[in-house]
């Protein structure tokens, strides 16, 4: 809840010493819920389009059947992530003004949280560029898409760890976005090819 706190503590130390001490703080009302719901949309848009891209181009080449293009997902992939990125710039910057700096922009860039969104960023392009411009679905667009799905595990919650077990995190995090992806993007063209098959079934009745 919002307030102001005073903790107060007191402990043993290993060599018997007594301890203690007390610290403050405040929380404050949360003002821009608004802002972070524009976040959780732009997150959740986010997901799906990448999802729909990679589990729709996927289909058709493991299981023989024609599937449409998911144009709307490559019209939403690029701005929710241009969104999410945005709202988490601004929230490492502390506002608007700081953003533009030059020396913030560097900092962003060289950090690796930085590098992970920009190879994301990147990814997602390459995977809109070939829904827009292919006319089927093809193997170069479930790739791109895929590794734009993948790529977010690079400035989540897995990459605080560091050396193996970090790399594990990044691995286990990756393969799960895709599997979610295989199969949640696959729901629609399933859903399609099956309406598909009832219908030419229905004609030879």
């Amino acid at each position: 809840a919002a307030g102001a706190y005073r903790v107060r503590w007191r402990v043993v130390s290993a060599d018997s010493h007594v301890t203690q001490g007390e610290f403050t703080f405040t929380i404050k009302h949360n003002r821009e819920s608004g802002f972070d719901a524009v976040l959780v949309l732009a997150r959740v848009v986010h997901f799906a389009a990448l999802m729909a891209l990679f589990g729709g181009e996927l289909f058709p080449h493991y299981a023989g059947a024609r599937a449409p293009l998911s144009r709307w997902a490559a019209w939403l992939a690029l701005p929710s992530g241009l969104v999410w990125l945005g709202y988490v710039v601004f929230e490492i910057a502390g506002g608007l003004g700081e953003t533009a700096h030059l020396k913030f922009i560097a900092l962003f860039v060289s950090a690796d949280f930085g590098r992970a969104w920009l190879a994301h960023l990147i990814a997602t392009a390459v995977a809109v560029i070939l829904a827009l411009k292919a006319p089927a679905p093809s193997r170069a667009l479930a790739i791109a898409s895929g590794l734009a799905l993948a790529t977010p595990a690079g400035f989540g919650h897995a990459a605080a760890a560091e050396g193996v077990l970090g790399l594990l995190r990044l691995a286990n995090d990756a393969l799960h976005l895709l599997a979610a992806g295989a199969w949640l993007g696959a729901l629609a063209p399933l859903h399609q090819a099956l309406r598909e098959s009832s219908l030419a079934e229905a004609e030879h009745m």
